[in-house]
């Protein structure tokens, strides 16, 4: 069956086949775009691929121009089968795959839907999306100050909430989220603050892979049962992540010119003053069902049982066909620019 990616507009598999047969079944590109390139490469699409991938196999499938950006479609090859990763000329990832394991992951995205489905998931990859965030400095009336609970001791508390803009690594922009909103997404992660060392200790270890030398300032339970909000020193810094160490997000302040050239132009084009500027990752699963009368979908699933989206390809392919037919003749723009084909 087709499998359709997610993209960097989103809100992040073990193969029911061999790894040979994945590596025959090549994902698709959308032929307008596509460019044959075989296995050439920039020198900073290889750096970034060997970071992410120190152990897996990669081969450029194709590049794609994006919003003026030379975008690299892979295919990525580990002993547990195949999955996919967009890069872009400057070595910034829209999104990153890894085939996962089964033994205990069906059971555990089985348990953490709630037992929503009864049949277990098959052909699961593990993906994160990539977006860059800057703040924007709202008008007097919005940019409402917050109190500083007693319990949180959140560094974002004794500034001012602005509108945040959200990115892909192509520079499009994704979202702009007002001032409430930016202050109720923190809120919501600061839930009753651990006070035992032990659980501290551990979670604030885990989250170093992700925020990097950020020094940690308290660990609160978050929304989800068994998930940690650890906030960092540095304004907007922090990570969600579970008992086990699974990342189900995280984002940490970086200059500037930190920024990809395609973001900091799109800024620097449509927005003025900007002031703080972020990276963050989230994380999802991706994963096959399938009815017994062989119809499958594709589930993307965040860690925590959170459903992104289900897509069911016979009926995508049979509305494009009828979308196709109604334009008369004229090519319809396919949903999502990255395919897979599994077993």
């Amino acid at each position: 069956m087709k499998k359709i990616l997610i993209t960097a507009a989103l809100a992040a598999s073990v193969c029911a086949g061999t790894a040979s047969a994945q590596k025959a079944q090549k994902p698709a590109q959308p032929a307008a775009a596509q460019e044959k390139s075989g296995n050439q490469r920039d020198p900073d699409v290889q750096k970034a691929l060997q970071r992410a991938y120190p152990n897996a196999q990669t081969e450029v499938t194709g590049t794609e121009t994006i919003n003026g950006v030379k975008v690299f479609n892979v295919r990525v090859a580990n002993p547990n089968g195949e999955s996919n990763a967009r890069v872009t000329e400057f070595g910034d990832f829209l999104y990153w795959g890894s085939a996962q394991k089964p033994a205990g992951l069906a059971q555990m995205l089985q348990q953490n839907s709630g037992a929503l489905f009864k049949t277990a998931p098959s052909d699961i990859d593990l993906y994160h999306s990539t977006s860059y965030f800057v703040d924007i400095p709202a008008p007097p009336a919005k940019a409402k100050g917050k109190k500083a609970a007693a319990n949180t001791d959140n560094a974002q508390a004794a500034n001012e909430y602005n509108y945040r803009v959200r990115l892909d690594a192509v520079g499009r922009v994704l979202s702009i989220k007002n001032p409430e909103e930016v202050r109720a997404m923190y809120d919501q992660g600061h839930g009753d603050r651990v006070k035992d060392e032990a659980t501290i200790k551990k979670v604030s270890e885990q989250a170093k892979q992700y925020l990097g030398d950020a020094e940690v300032s308290n660990v609160f339970k978050a929304p989800d049962a068994d998930y940690y909000f650890v906030d960092a020193k540095g304004i907007g810094t922090f990570a969600t992540i579970g008992a086990d160490g699974q990342l189900l997000s995280f984002q940490r302040e970086v200059k500037g010119n930190e920024l990809p050239q395609p973001v900091r132009q799109t800024i620097d084009q449509m927005f003025s003053n900007a002031t703080r500027s972020y990276r963050g990752e989230e994380a999802f699963f991706q994963f096959d069902q399938q009815t017994q009368t062989g119809n499958a979908v594709v589930v993307k699933m965040r860690p925590n049982g959170d459903i992104l989206d289900v897509i069911n390809d016979q009926a995508a392919q049979e509305e494009k066909a009828v979308t196709a037919k109604a334009k008369q003749g004229k090519t319809a723009t396919p949903a999502t620019p990255a395919k897979k084909t599994g077993a």
